[in-house]
Formats: structure tokens, C-alpha cells, sequence
């Protein structure tokens, strides 16, 4: 079965070539905090992430649309990549870091290396 491809696109302040292409989607913040609006349930493993990344219990979307900015941004991330890890689409994460603490930054890349790596084959 063929994985969805990841792309984290974080570009420098003076890039003005955007990444918007027909074969990519594109989650920005405005896409994720949409998400986590629309939802009524995340895929079955958000929550284990969303507490791995952030310590915050397993959460509902309902929950999770109480939290902060960060925590509702972290959820967008998380639940789009897993819910389209089997697609063929091209998914593009733009600054996937944002509202987030340094300390939960770093938890999110390892979640997304972990995906990266569910992407080639990986099982670990």
C-alpha cells in the first residue's frame, strides 16, 4: 500500500513563493484550527499523540477545542497526518510549529519523523 508523502515546508521570512500546487495539500494554521472545528472524532491514535507530544491527557475534539491556540494547532497537525498516512496525496505541512512551546516543538518533530518513517516502512 502506497503512504502519503510528507513535506515540511517552512520557508525563510523574504520567500514569497508560495507552495500551493494542484498535486499537494496544503495544511496551514488557518487548515488545521478549520479541522479541529469541523470534527467529531479524531483517528483512533490523536490522542495518544496529542498527551506524548504535549503531556495533555487524551482529548477529545470537543476538548480540545476548549485549550489554546497551541494545543488546537498541535491537534490540526497530528490528526491530519495520521488520518492521511494510507493516501497518495502529497501532504504539506506549513509551519506545523506554530503556537507551540520549544519544548513541545521538538516533541512534535518526533512525531513527525515517526510518521516519515510509517511513510517508508518503518514499524518502529
Amino acid at each position: 500500500m502506497k503512504r502519503a508523502r510528507l513535506g515540511v515546508i517552512i520557508p525563510a521570512a523574504n520567500h514569497t513563493q508560495d507552495i500551493e500546487h494542484p498535486s499537494r495539500r496544503v495544511w496551514g494554521v488557518r487548515e488545521r484550527l478549520a479541522h479541529v472545528a469541523e470534527v467529531d472524532e479524531f483517528h483512533p491514535d490523536t490522542g495518544k499523540w496529542i498527551e506524548r507530544i504535549s503531556g495533555v491527557g487524551d482529548m477529545t475534539p470537543a476538548g480540545i477545542r476548549r485549550e489554546g491556540f497551541g494545543l488546537q494547532c498541535l491537534a490540526g497537525v497530528v490528526d491530519v497526518m495520521l488520518r492521511n498516512a494510507d493516501s497518495l496525496d502529497t501532504i504539506v505541512l506549513r509551519f506545523p510549529e506554530a503556537g507551540l512551546h520549544p519544548g513541545l516543538q521538538a516533541n512534535l518533530a518526533d512525531f513527525l519523523i515517526y510518521v516519515l518513517k510509517l511513510e517508508r516502512g518503518h514499524n518502529e
